[in-house]
């Protein structure tokens, strides 16, 4: 036996025998006399004898040298209950199948592979049109499971995106028939939803099912649940295309429900009877959809478009089945993505509609007049001052340093990330005539033209001290002027950091820490300062503190907007996440733990707006 592929189905030259002895495992075993067998056990090749309800199968096999000292995985596909042994050694049994379970072939070429099976149910199987017996194969250890992983995501993932997306569309729909009960549309619409999102689930299901059992169990639920959602949609074309059900209506309906319950039945066997139904199903809604289209009913070409969508992949679906085409993408099942397309369609006619209906309780024209005159106004006045916020905000922004100074032996990057209003970070360097560098970052409380104010001043303030040694003294001193100008509960938050050489100086005025990574020992130094922001507190004692950098080590300076970043589930960012991420990317240039941060930035927040704004600066020793 050879594993070229990534799996191989072990079906051919099977012995099987009805008796339950344990000594059947032991791989000296004589069963030349055993009667050879599919262990698949298809109603067509059962025993000669029938089925006992439980027997042994062995399989000998003759391994290829190059498999010698492999670890392979099993795999089981099985209807009832099955204990495998390999070479006399019990590998495991189907009640703790939730683990991988393998087997290595060590120096030897000959093996043998026994299975002791129990099925109580196989008629039930074989009624389904079901193998009552197994299928083992093994693989690759190392690429089925990397292949499993990812078909297991694609699946789950395909599963979620489609149920969810269709209920969510199910619940709006019901919500706005329970708000406005005339409009019934909403409610035969948000019951097909609900209906075709179950089938949409169990249809998935099916294919991550894990044995026969649970296969037929959600086939069977999908069977049933399709000629439901199928008329509940024909219904719905009706109701807003043809006042009156057809004779064609019924026809169809006892077509779905009669080849449906074959379906059930037998889920594979009779399935393409269920097809073919709702094929004559498809053509009648084109059918009212076209009388529509005849009559020129409002909005009729929005139902078209979505069947169009529907029909494309359909056909899709059809062609991959028969094996025209090849699946595009991976693209097992074509037709969610057709039926998503009818459902926005669809929704959006509702919508239409629905909007129709309401304009009828619209005030008199000259309220309508006046209230867009009102409108007016106000939009004029909120682009005026958008204007205003936007020319504040370059004014922002142009306050920091146009570009990054350079060192022989250090990198620096920097960058910022402005919220919707004026904000109130900032970062700023000086380079003194003793080769002295020093950094600047802050955070001003609050947005808009104060914040902007605070940080004018600050860094007026920056440029004219950026030289004194004591970093302390800066702080005491900005409070005061601050404290001057009544700002009121407006504040400003800074980190001073002086590098000359080797050595670092570092003082905080109510920001975040100061996060050091260690090349050598790759680890984390936290500087944590305590300390009144700035404009709080007269002569406050900061705390400083003094580091040495070796070479490779790096200095993460930033404002608290990461770490207060929600997502859309809105879950918090949090400190512990920005240092696990800093510690993984400390060994990277200065600019690419710059960028990976604010992609880390993108991918959190998604579809929200920043609340505040988000400023790092990264410093590097060479």
């Amino acid at each position: 036996m050879m594993v070229e592929n990534m799996t191989v189905r072990l079906s051919q030259d099977w012995v099987y025998y009805p008796g339950d002895k344990k000594e059947y495992s032991n791989p000296n075993f004589d069963d030349s006399s055993w009667e050879k067998i599919d262990p698949a056990l298809l109603s067509e090749k059962i025993p000669a004898k029938g089925w006992q309800k439980v027997g042994w199968f062995r399989l000998h096999i003759k391994i290829d040298s190059l498999l010698m000292d492999q670890t392979l995985r099993i795999i089981l596909m099985q209807s009832g209950d099955a204990e495998i042994y390999f070479d006399g050694k019990f590998v495991c049994s189907i009640s703790d199948w939730k683990h991988p379970k393998t087997i290595k072939f060590g120096n030897k070429t000959d093996h043998v592979i026994a299975v002791r099976f129990t099925n109580n149910a196989i008629n039930k199987f074989h009624f389904a049109g079901f193998p009552g017996g197994f299928y083992l194969s093994v693989a690759s250890l190392e690429k089925i499971m990397e292949y499993n992983s990812y078909e297991l995501s694609r699946l789950i993932s395909q599963q979620t995106f489609f149920t969810a997306f269709t209920l969510a569309f199910g619940l709006l729909h019901l919500i706005l028939f329970l708000n406005y009960r005339r409009y019934k549309e909403n409610l035969i619409y948000s019951l097909f939803l609900f209906v075709y999102a179950l089938s949409l689930f169990f249809d998935y299901q099916s294919l991550l099912s894990v044995n026969f059992n649970e296969q037929l169990l959600y086939m069977r639920l999908h069977r049933g649940l399709m000629p439901v959602g199928s008329l509940l949609s024909l219904l719905f074309l009706y109701y807003i295309f043809q006042p009156k059900l057809s004779k064609q209506f019924w026809i169809i309906s006892f077509l779905l429900f009669i080849t449906g319950f074959f379906a059930v039945m037998k889920p594979n066997r009779n399935f393409h009877y269920l097809i073919a139904a709702q094929g004559l199903l498809f053509i009648e809604c084109l059918r009212v959809v076209i009388s529509a289209m005849r009559k020129k009913m409002e909005g009729v070409w929005l139902i078209a478009a979505g069947f169009s969508i529907l029909l494309f992949f359909s056909l899709y679906d059809f062609l991959v089945d028969i094996d025209l085409i090849k699946q595009i993408g991976n693209i097992e099942n074509g037709y969610p993505f057709g039926t998503i397309g009818l459902f926005i369609f669809m929704s959006i006619y509702i919508a239409k509609s629905f909007a129709k209906t309401n304009l009828k309780i619209i005030e008199q024209e000259r309220i309508a007049k006046d209230k867009e005159i009102e409108n007016r106004l106000l939009e004029a006045d909120n682009e005026r001052k958008t204007r205003e916020l936007e020319d504040a905000r370059k004014l922002q922004l142009s306050i920091l340093p146009q570009t990054i100074p350079t060192f022989d032996n250090i990198e620096i990057a920097a960058g910022m990330r402005t919220a919707t209003e004026i904000g109130g970070d900032y970062y700023d360097f000086h380079t003194s005539d003793d080769g002295t560098l020093t950094i600047a970052i802050g955070d001003a409380t609050g947005h808009g033209m104060k914040a902007g104010i605070m940080v004018t001043l600050v860094k007026s303030m920056f440029d004219s001290m950026a030289h004194t040694f004591f970093i302390p003294d800066f702080f005491n001193h900005c409070t005061k002027k601050i404290k001057r100008m009544n700002m009121g509960n407006l504040y400003m938050g800074m980190t001073l950091v002086k590098i000359k050489g080797n050595k670092l100086v570092v003082s905080s005025a109510g920001m975040p820490p100061i996060l050091i990574y260690k090349k050598a020992e790759r680890s984390l130094d936290e500087i944590i300062l305590k300390g009144m922001p700035m404009g709080a507190v007269i002569d406050f004692s900061y705390q400083q503190e003094r580091r040495e950098l070796a070479s490779g080590d790096t200095i993460l300076l930033m404002t608290d907007g990461l770490m207060e970043l929600f997502n859309e589930r809105k879950e918090m960012f949090g400190y512990e996440k920005v240092k696990e991420i800093f510690k993984e990317s400390g060994d990277k240039l200065a600019n690419e733990i710059l960028q990976n941060l604010f992609n880390i930035v993108e991918d959190w927040k998604q579809s929200n707006s920043l609340d505040d704004d988000i400023t790092f600066v990264i410093i590097k020793m060479k």
